[in-house]
């Protein structure tokens, strides 16, 4: 099973295995008595796990060989360990798969000899610089935009430093030495900053706006194209749930991200800077209580880091399953109401919401864990400061103007902090499914035209020669297949479900090329064809026929484009389509 999926955390305690250590894991339905339950079957470089109601661990370098044996109905993995032959665990049928892929994976990490080989699982970076590559690629096209932008911001922000400064003149100068001709140039001057900070406000979020429109544009379309030069096999490994949840929901929060994340997260360090070289000029003494937060901040954003990282991954995974199931049952709700199955139906939308619940309140319960102790810090902070300020304002040695302007600018210091923290958890949500859209961007399809295609106008003089193919390269659904199709003649191709007879039309069509031999049209090897040009020529019937959501003629021309309504109309009479 794809470590995609998911392991309760529970059973790694109990194998006492990290989460980084696990190479595979598959999940078995029949328990060690042979009755119905759940066992499980964790693989480490170090040793095989086998967990139902006990534990037991076999050490990589005791296991000689390891099979899948298949009996009738069920199967059961035998393994070679030492002189004796140990059966690690049983399952159905329908767990076949999985339990095959492990037989790979040990294999492999078994060298010749039987000994186990020492498997480093490298954790590189490369995909994260890659991952930020990606996404600032997006911002070049409109970097003047994003210059003017954050120009607007920072000009904003040093508009709004003059206020508390105009403020502290108002109170020392018109209230307390009664300098009145002062007030109505104090009070305009304060207006014109406020009204200043309004209209640039306006300007950067219209240039913001505006690049965030851009870019989910632009991003969404590259994702979308990269979907539409992918092979059939990616769609097998991911389901459509995951695929719409990564096109539309993941591309939102990395557009969030690259706009308005990186313009707070700039315009927050340089208020930062500006307001803390204005305190510390101000009163030093009273600026170090200013930055009573920062050591909390400094120690505790790398932990939080560390944690959200893990579960934001498996919060969206779980939405990805709920996505999947309405992506399944919504369009299918003709087999649903036929086999009366509404009830499950619902019942599995509720397990799987549990599941998107419990996940969501372990970073509930992560945030409530850090960003509360922030505030509160910031908030003794604040008290300091007046009790500090508030005992020279009496001695006499700072004057109430300069005690309030203070306290202002402590209110615009600490917004930016609380701004920074409050962006943690937006941006690790947006770093996370920048990397999942990049699950999609770094895929390379696995059919594609070699550099001498040709352009070819066939007959139809189909050959399969010696044809094998599986959709799991150890599990052939066709095996040294051959037969000759002469043009202008017909074969039909009979046989049980699962016998291979979508395979191999999907094989001729080319949505997967075959694992050994050759498939020739006209003679030509048709990895020798070029993909458009044959499939331009050859027509297709689904066996589960698919209506775009668009008008009947849309549909019928889908094929070809545009085309006169005259061939339109024809095509819908010779199927008996047209009204």
């Amino acid at each position: 099973m794809s470590l995609d999926a998911e392991i309760p955390d529970s059973l790694l305690e109990r194998a006492r295995v990290k989460r980084d250590e696990l190479l595979y894991f598959a999940r078995s339905d029949i328990e060690e008595d042979g009755l119905y339950g759940e066992r499980w079957l964790l693989i480490t470089s170090k040793k095989i796990i086998v967990i139902g109601k006990t534990v037991k661990e076999y050490p990589m370098d005791g296991v000689k060989s390891i099979d899948a044996i298949e009996h009738l109905g069920l199967g059961e993995l035998l393994a070679q360990i030492g002189n004796e032959k140990i059966r690690l665990i049983t399952y159905s049928k329908s767990m076949a798969e999985d339990f095959r892929k492990a037989v790979i994976l040990v294999s492999e990490l078994l060298d010749l000899k039987g000994n186990a080989v020492e498997l480093k699982v490298s954790k590189t970076k490369k995909k994260r610089s890659n991952t930020y590559s990606w996404l600032f690629g997006f911002l070049k096209p409109y970097k003047k935009q994003m210059v003017l932008g954050l120009v607007f911001s920072v000009l904003g922000v040093v508009a709004s430093l003059l206020p508390p400064y105009l403020i502290e003149l108002l109170v020392n100068e018109v209230f307390t030495a009664k300098h009145v001709g002062m007030l109505v140039p104090l009070v305009l001057a304060a207006l014109g900053a406020y009204g200043l900070g309004t209209a640039l406000g306006i300007g950067s979020s219209y240039f913001l706006n505006w690049i965030g429109q851009k870019i989910i544009y632009d991003m969404r379309s590259s994702v979308y194209s990269q979907l539409q030069r992918l092979s059939m096999d990616f769609y097998d490994r991911m389901s459509s749930g995951r695929i719409l949840s990564r096109v539309v929901d993941d591309v939102g929060r990395v557009q969030w991200f690259l706009v308005w994340g990186i313009q707070n997260l700039v315009v927050s360090v340089l208020t930062l800077i500006g307001i803390g070289a204005i305190i510390f000029a101000m009163d030093w003494k009273l600026a170090l209580f200013v930055l009573l937060p920062v050591p909390i901040i400094a120690l505790g954003i790398p932990q939080y880091r560390k944690r959200a990282h893990a579960l934001y991954h498996r919060a969206w995974r779980k939405w990805a399953d709920v996505d999947t199931l309405l992506v399944d049952t919504i369009p299918g709700v003709v087999v649903v109401k036929s086999f009366s199955q509404e009830e499950r139906e619902q019942q599995r939308l509720k397990d799987k919401m549990e599941d998107v619940v419990n996940s969501n309140m372990d970073t509930v319960k992560l945030n409530l864990s850090f960003f509360p102790l922030l505030g509160f810090a910031t908030s003794v902070g604040a008290v300091a400061i007046w009790f500090y300020g508030g005992t020279q304002v009496l001695a006499g040695t700072l004057s109430l103007g300069s005690l309030i302007a203070f306290t202002m600018y402590m209110g615009q210091f600490y917004g930016p902090i609380n701004t920074l923290t409050n962006l943690f958890q937006p941006m690790q949500q947006a770093l996370t499914s920048a990397e999942r859209v990049m699950e999609i961007m770094d895929e390379e399809p696995q059919v594609t035209d070699s550099d001498d295609a040709l352009d070819l106008n066939v007959k139809g003089d189909i050959m399969f020669s010696n044809v094998s193919f599986g959709y799991e390269p150890f599990l052939p659904v066709i095996y040294n297949v051959s037969f000759h199709v002469p043009a202008g003649t017909t074969l039909g191709i009979v046989g049980p479900s699962g016998a291979g007879k979508t395979t191999i039309t999907k094989l001729l069509m080319r949505f997967y090329d075959p694992q050994s031999g050759a498939i020739y049209v006209d003679g030509v090897d048709l990895r020798k064809i070029k993909r458009s040009a044959w499939r331009r020529q050859v027509g297709i019937v689904l066996q589960d026929p698919f209506l775009f959501d668009g008008s009947v003629a849309y549909n019928i021309s889908y094929g070809l484009g545009e085309v006169q309504p005259e061939r339109i109309v024809a095509a819908a009479k010779a199927a008996a389509a047209h009204d």
